[in-house]
């Protein structure tokens, strides 16, 4: 298992992000068969091609089950905006699904993956339509709890 985490912390030290984001803890909120509640917000901002600056404001309700011992399947729900160069448009309701596994917990360091689809309404601007936007994303935690 220390090798496991000492080449996962490795690969993650090599690696470049190109989207970086904040999905939670390694460590599943809900229990099994409990469930979890909560809100939050996620701020998306990036360049796209040809130059164009976009930013995003997600605030969201999160309803998570604990479907078995280290792991969870969740559930969001909120409103999105889209802002861009020479497009913006108010919010529109979103929703996502996820999945969120814990690995391994040795003392205050917690090991985990996630996955995660989102779907969001369409945008439309005076010149510019944006259609079945959705993403998704993936990856692995790893968590150290400070005392």
């Amino acid at each position: 298992m220390k090798q496991l985490l000492s080449v996962s912390f490795f690969l993650l030290l090599l690696s470049q992000p190109v989207f970086a984001a904040t999905f939670g803890p390694a460590e599943p909120l809900a229990r099994p068969g409990h469930l979890a509640l909560g809100t939050g917000i996620f701020v998306y901002s990036a360049d796209w091609e040809d130059d164009v600056d976009v930013r995003q404001i997600q605030p969201y309700i999160q309803a998570g089950l604990g479907v078995a011992p280290g792991w969870e399947i969740y559930t969001q729900l909120g409103a999105a905006d889209f802002d861009a160069d020479d497009f913006e448009d108010g919010y529109r309701p979103f929703g996502s699904l996820g999945l969120r596994g814990l690995f391994t917990k040795r003392g205050p360091v917690s090991f985990g993956a996630f996955l995660q689809g989102s779907y969001f309404d369409d945008y439309e601007d005076d010149n510019i339509d944006i259609e079945k936007m959705y993403e998704v994303n993936g990856g692995v935690v790893l968590q150290a709890v400070l005392e």
